[in-house]
């Protein structure tokens, strides 16, 4: 029998997600849990490129970020993206990283620029053709920002180059790519409303339906930018989730086990995430509501790019400690930690340790 193929996924977040824990959902990872939050150490963590499942030739590597937003304007808001006036720096890193690593595809979920601005998609699409040189496919979504000022013609214009798409849909931008025997859905959900919010015309929904059916004994990874669940049951979801209510049903038939999107950033992130993560620890009431507001300042300094200024503000606060600990076990308390103790560089500094 042909051995299954893994699916390993190296996140580079430019925008915060959900973190999760080591052991399950109520697992812990016993000695990384701090005594102490703001004075213990946590054990190092291995380096990926140690684990062996990066070597493994019959697993699938996969390098993914979403709201990338890039810009060559330097007077933008660093509220909607933290570090986004750095964008033309930070995204050399990326792609110099993913040629140092050279996963077996490389993928963006939309908002690949911050407008749609039509340099900002060239400037992009050079830096990712050094990828594409490398020999790593190239996979991307269209986000909400790609289309600001550029319509799908032009979108295709630009970055059909970098892309190798096996099906496409008539109605959209969506496509399908196959790598190592993996499909990926790769969906254009800004067909309606000029991506004011995600949603797939109905011709496009009868051309995953039976692109489902197609690869049915396949394994099937769908991606997006607006999200799939997300929100469900909630009010006020517009913004966020992708407005044709059938879909995660039709992908559950159809076989899909993994969705990847994108658009939630950090204001999102705040009430809705980690107020159910501290729920999820026990920190309620007065407290949590002091956990959440050092939160939130956290994340404006490090979204105005000063958090070396203000990371003894942070350490100082009462809630600092209870912060960290609560958030432990679901990779923001050890990435906050190491932040506000290595920070030493502000605004248009970038420090990239290799």
């Amino acid at each position: 029998m042909k051995k299954s193929t893994c699916l390993c996924l190296v996140i580079l977040c430019l925008s915060l997600f959900a973190g999760c824990r080591g052991l399950g959902e109520s697992g812990r990872t016993g000695a990384a849990g701090p005594e102490s939050a703001a004075g213990s150490e946590a054990p190092e963590e291995p380096s990926t490129r140690n684990d062996p499942l990066w070597s493994d030739a019959d697993s699938l590597k996969a390098m993914v970020i979403s709201d990338l937003h890039y810009t060559e304007y330097k007077e933008v808001d660093p509220m909607i993206v933290p570090g986004i006036a750095l964008a033309e720096e930070i995204t050399d890193a990326i792609v110099a990283e993913v040629i140092d690593r050279h996963p077996d595809v490389f993928i963006m979920t939309g908002d690949n620029t911050n407008s749609g601005y039509a340099p900002d998609a060239a400037g992009l699409a050079a830096k990712l053709q050094k990828i594409r040189d490398a020999g790593i496919p190239l996979i991307l979504t269209t986000g909400n920002h790609d289309l600001d000022l550029m319509s799908t013609e032009e979108f295709e214009q630009v970055y059909r180059g970098l892309l190798d798409p096996v099906d496409r849909d008539p109605a959209s931008l969506s496509y399908t790519a196959i790598v190592k025997d993996v499909v990926f859905l790769v969906m254009d959900d800004n067909a309606l409303n000029s991506g004011v919010q995600g949603e797939f015309a109905d011709e496009t929904m009868e051309w995953l339906g039976s692109i489902l059916a197609k690869y049915r004994d396949h394994r099937i990874i769908f991606l997006s930018h607006h999200n799939v669940l997300y929100g469900y049951g909630e009010d006020d979801n517009g913004s966020h989730l992708i407005q044709n209510p059938e879909l995660p049903q039709l992908l559950r038939e159809g076989g899909v086990k993994l969705a990847l999107t994108g658009h939630m950033h950090f204001q999102y992130v705040t009430e809705q995430v980690f107020g159910k993560l501290l729920d999820r620890e026990g920190v309620r009431g007065s407290k949590k509501k002091k956990v959440l507001a050092l939160i939130s300042r956290y994340l404006q300094y490090y979204g105005e790019g000063t958090l070396a200024e203000h990371a003894q503000e942070i350490r100082d606060d009462p809630s600092c400690e209870r912060m960290i600990k609560a958030l432990w076990n679901y990779n923001y308390g050890p990435w906050m930690k190491a932040m506000i103790e290595t920070t030493a560089y502000s605004a248009r500094e970038l420090e990239v340790k290799w």
